[in-house]
């Protein structure tokens, strides 16, 4: 793996987005912020949306247009190969609703020069929105991807996230300072994440058979599992211009709300399942774990849904997600 004397130029970097459905106003604003740092590239790959606009006749930008929507995982893995192919030393990833703040970049490559700046550190921006990447910074504790979590739910966490599923709100509005101004972990999003190039000759591409949600989480347990770190960075910040489903005003938890599509909580328990039955190294926790979650489902059907009709129909749903999981029947959504 390459070492590094200094603090890479952001020249050296390739900015990768992927954006989705009608949300072209978001871009221009995106790229001029990262333009604005001096990266060298930018590759946008559109996922079934392409339109011409300011992007098109910019040197530095290289647009990568899709038939269709092949979902997150495709959308990345075919920025990843484009940024290796344009010869950038360090790739950055962003979802086309992901704003960088002012300076993050640059945090990012110092953070990365301080772990050693080699090709085996990888560096995950902060995002605020994200009560795991808030926990990890400020209590130390990992929520996300631990073993014998059955599809969400794991109750070492419920100490954690219980007054989230209850309703309450999120503790980061307590404006609790970071313990951890670098916090390692075991897995990442794509948004703000920082990785060299030279992981992609290690780890394979994004599993495509994800479609989108816990893509990113799988790929960077490889990145993990193939012994490369991942720090969390407090001081660099991107934002989330448009909330994430998980996140919402409703009264109703997210996946009991008729506001939230089925493809969504489908795809995302789906993922989450497969992902999770094959991290099981205790039999005993796994079993407790899934016949709790199946009580908390049916908690949130009776006091926390919309009505009993789409509490019945979301009780389906998320059976047959649970299902598919487990019998590795992944890929695009389908209707029934």
């Amino acid at each position: 793996m390459q070492p590094a004397d200094k603090v890479a130029d952001p020249a050296e970097l390739c900015v990768v987005i992927v954006s989705y459905g009608a949300r072209h106003h978001l871009l221009d604003e995106l790229i001029g912020r990262v333009l604005s740092e001096g990266v060298g590239q930018i590759v946008i790959v559109f996922n079934g949306n392409f339109v011409e606009g300011s992007w098109s006749a910019r040197p530095r930008i290289t647009p990568v247009p899709l038939a269709e929507n092949l979902g997150s995982a495709a959308g990345f893995g075919i920025g990843l190969e484009r940024a290796r192919q344009l010869g950038s030393r360090l790739i950055l990833l962003l979802d086309d609703d992901n704003l960088p703040h002012p300076g993050c970049i640059a945090s990012l490559l110092i953070a990365h020069r301080l772990l050693g700046g080699g090709d085996d550190v990888c560096l995950q921006a902060y995002r605020p929105q994200l009560e795991w990447h808030r926990l990890l910074l400020t209590a130390g504790v990992e929520t996300i991807a631990l073993p014998n979590t059955y599809a969400w739910f794991h109750l070492a966490n419920e100490r954690h996230l219980l007054r989230k599923q209850l309703g309450g709100q999120p503790r980061q509005d307590r404006n609790e300072p970071f313990r951890f101004p670098i916090a390692k972990t075991r897995v990442a999003c794509y948004g703000g994440l920082l990785l060299p190039a030279a992981i992609l000759d290690v780890v394979a591409l994004p599993d495509p058979r994800y479609f989108c949600y816990y893509d990113d989480i799988e790929f960077t347990d490889r990145i993990s599992g193939a012994g490369i770190g991942i720090y969390l960075c407090s001081q660099a910040i991107v934002a989330d211009v448009e909330n994430s489903w998980h996140v919402s005003a409703d009264t109703c938890h997210p996946a009991f709300s008729a506001l939230t599509p089925d493809q969504r909580i489908y795809l995302d328990i789906r993922n989450a399942t497969h992902f999770t039955r094959g991290r099981v190294d205790h039999l005993g926790t796994y079993l407790l774990n899934a016949v709790l979650f199946w009580i908390g489902v049916l908690i949130l059907a009776l006091f926390r849904s919309s009505g009993i009709r789409l509490s019945l129909s979301r009780i389906r749903l998320i059976f047959r997600a649970v299902r598919a999981g487990m019998r590795n029947q992944l890929g695009p959504y389908e209707l029934p």
